[in-house]
């Protein structure tokens, strides 16, 4: 993931929660497209993270929490997601503006002879929920089979205790990765 911008075009541009923004993303590799796109005439810049923190760290704690667990959550999916910076970290990118990403990694492992699978989930959940604007966000999508990459939001109520699919769902990107 290069990039996450928020853009809106409501007077004062002020956050006001209804949305939080999960990623799942796993084994992003590979040249990406330099290409930037340019909000909407009108469109102010509100929030950003351009991963620039550090090779090696992890994502902005000021702008995203790990979600981890494991358990399928509601579509059985057999990676636990964890917070190491090995399944997700900012790298060097030749590709991206100021040569540096963050890349979400899934791994095979075999831990006491049983293969597991480990990867790593992200969301703003109470750090960054715009109600209105317009989201860009640059992301190399992995490919093969049994990936699921997806870039999406939830509504805020989902923090309360209204539960998916009751909160609602907004699917900005996802992709089955074996999928072209």
């Amino acid at each position: 993931m290069k990039h996450d911008r928020h853009y809106s075009n409501r007077p004062g541009n002020h956050f006001i929660p209804r949305l939080l923004f999960l990623a799942a993303l796993l084994g992003v590799t590979g040249p990406a497209s330099p290409a930037q796109a340019s909000a909407p005439s009108g469109y102010n810049l509100i929030w950003s993270d351009e991963f620039n923190q550090g090779v090696g760290s992890s994502p902005n704690s000021a702008n995203w929490t790990f979600d981890t667990g494991a358990g399928g959550w509601g579509n059985q999916e057999l990676e636990t997601y964890v917070t190491d910076t090995a399944h997700c970290g900012v790298i060097s990118d030749t590709n991206a503006t100021d040569g540096q990403a963050l890349a979400v990694t899934a791994t095979k492992d075999i831990v006491h002879s049983r293969t597991q699978y480990h990867s790593a989930r992200l969301k703003t959940a109470s750090k960054v929920m715009p109600q209105y604007g317009f989201v860009e966000a640059r992301i190399q999508l992995p490919f093969g089979q049994g990936i699921w990459p997806a870039f999406w939001a939830l509504g805020s109520n989902n923090l309360t205790g209204t539960a998916w699919p009751n909160c609602g769902e907004m699917d900005i990107m996802e992709n089955g990765g074996n999928a072209s």
